[in-house]
């Protein structure tokens, strides 16, 4: 019904697996350098597939398959008020990263079959596709699925041991560095952003991007919001810019959020108005610059900003790092608040806003400062004698 290949070398080998589905098509797995694992797999669909075909029931007390687990906890972490935070705030990601990532290797295991191998196997599986965070977002979700199962389902004697908190400091390490924000690169100073925002394109209806950038610097959303603005979000009156929705549909958690339109802001959409002409307040405000689609596309973004920054001189930044990035920090450095950028960049908790706080300035006072300060000088000696005698002297 299926066997097993190896796509790499004897060296480093890439176990993958084959197999004929149900409904006659062929189905294939990647599972890594473990041919012990990929063995496993294969047995399990295949034992899957006889069961299915002759309508074997599952025996009593069965654990679940992880597939058939995640979507019954992700409907858990999609209901609001309901699971809590943190877990409300990023139930859209955690759904990406079990489609693209949990659900395709772990999901024809049954809960109790995963093990640390099993995890360690998965990370191999993901390294050359993932960042090391999105790495350990994913054993996150993963711990935290197992955790909630366990809740559930310990006094029914169906408890699973979680392999994630068990990993070594050896495989956790391997996975490589966390991100550093302060090696996260940005324009530093208003000069550069300045300079930047020149190298653009003069501003015309098929060239928008001085007009996008300058909603990205100057007001920190994201690109895909930027990208899905109206011109009745901008609020001209009460300088209030409403960020309500992305080029997907709704925002992240469903919330919206306003944002200070500063005086550079306003100017810059003033001249963008001018410009592209919309036909109504409910017009898209950055249209399609090609004849399909009704957005801007990211890589014309992208290729804007790569030459405006090649022009001044400047490494190749991101369109996140250019805009949103910079914003975010220097809103800090110019002395803004942490929690008030929390709720301008649309974070649902600081921990995620801690990242700039590295730059907030003056973290120490002087008084801080002196705390643990010690004279290191040594003291003249000075004969009793010698110093009743230049204090008559005034010396």
């Amino acid at each position: 019904m299926g066997h097993i290949y190896n796509r790499g070398t004897r060296s480093k080998p890439n176990w993958w697996i084959k197999w004929t589905a149900p409904d006659g098509t062929p189905s294939y797995r990647g599972i890594g350098n473990d041919r012990q694992l990929a063995d496993k797999v294969l047995k399990k669909i295949e034992a899957d597939i006889v069961a299915g075909r002759f309508n074997l029931p599952r025996a009593p007390g069965e654990f679940p398959l992880f597939k058939e687990q995640s979507a019954t906890w992700l409907k858990t972490r999609s209901a609001k008020n309901k699971d809590g935070q943190p877990a409300v705030r990023s139930w859209k990601d955690d759904r990406a990263r079990l489609k693209h990532y949990l659900d395709p290797f772990l999901g024809e295991m049954r809960l109790n079959e995963i093990h640390k191998a099993e995890v360690r196997a998965f990370i191999e599986f993901v390294r050359p596709k993932l960042a090391p965070q999105s790495i350990r977002n994913c054993l996150n979700i993963l711990s935290r699925l197992l955790n909630d199962w366990n809740e559930d389902n310990d006094e029914k004697g169906l408890g699973v041991v979680n392999p994630v908190s068990r990993l070594s400091r050896a495989t956790r390490k391997r996975i490589g560095p966390k991100w550093d924000p302060r090696k996260t690169p940005f324009l530093k100073t208003k000069a550069e952003i300045r300079a930047t925002y020149l190298a653009l394109p003069q501003m015309s209806r098929t060239a928008p991007w001085r007009a996008m950038y300058g909603v990205g610097v100057f007001a920190g959303p994201r690109p895909e919001e930027i990208r899905a603005l109206k011109w009745s979000d901008f609020d001209f009156n009460t300088r209030l810019l409403h960020i309500q929705r992305t080029v997907e549909g709704p925002l992240k958690d469903d919330e919206s959020r306003h944002v200070v339109m500063t005086d550079t802001l306003v100017e810059v959409l003033t001249e963008w108005r001018r410009v592209s002409q919309p036909e109504s307040e409910t017009s898209w405000c950055f249209p399609s610059t090609g004849h399909r689609g009704t957005f801007v596309k990211p890589h014309n973004m992208a290729a804007a900003l790569r030459e405006a920054l090649k022009t001044v001189g400047k490494a190749e930044l991101t369109w996140y790092q250019a805009t949103r990035h910079t914003f975010g920090s220097h809103w800090v450095m110019d002395g803004g608040s942490l929690e008030k950028l929390r709720v301008v960049l649309g974070h649902s908790t600081t921990e995620v806003t801690l990242r700039y706080a590295h730059l907030v300035p003056g973290q120490f006072t002087e008084d801080e400062r002196r705390l643990v300060t010690v004279s290191l000088t040594e003291g003249e000696v000075v004969e009793l004698d010698r110093a009743r005698a230049k204090k008559r002297a005034g010396t």
